[in-house]
């Protein structure tokens, strides 16, 4: 069956877009995909899912530490949910969010966030070291 589609503004793939003749409270329309699952706004369905497991993995600490990073770095950032734009200048960059941890052989970077499209990443390190109390008090002081 041939169905209507529409382009994802986050993927940029056409993808079936389909009203099923319902509304919501305020009289906007409900579309679907074919499998029954709503669009947000201009967002297909599995561009959703992934904002939403995104928005539930990182912190509100990691969140305000990654925003530091790029105001730091002379960025100005237009939203707070990943991917953000950031202004840099005359131009817009998009700025997507990857989890990564340190080991020995260097950083590891998870896979589930690789497909984002970005022009910059800000890296979230998730690693855990053990430090003898002296180290601290020497940490802490300097």
């Amino acid at each position: 069956m041939d169905y209507p589609c529409r382009v994802c503004k986050y993927c940029k793939k056409s993808k079936p877009w389909i009203w099923q003749g319902a509304r919501l409270n305020d009289g906007a329309r409900i579309y679907t995909n074919v499998g029954g699952s709503r669009w947000a706004g201009q967002r297909c369905p599995d561009c959703e899912r992934l904002r939403v497991r995104r928005a539930l993995k990182i912190t509100q600490l990691e969140k305000d530490a990654a925003i530091s990073e790029l105001i730091s770095n002379g960025l100005k950032p237009l939203g707070r949910s990943f991917p953000m734009q950031v202004k840099h200048g005359d131009s817009t960059l998009r700025v997507g969010l990857q989890f990564a941890r340190a080991h020995e052989q260097g950083i590891i970077v998870e896979d589930d966030f690789l497909g984002e499209e970005a022009d910059l990443y800000v890296l979230v390190f998730r690693t855990v070291r053990l430090i003898d109390s002296e180290h601290l008090r020497r940490l802490r002081v300097g």
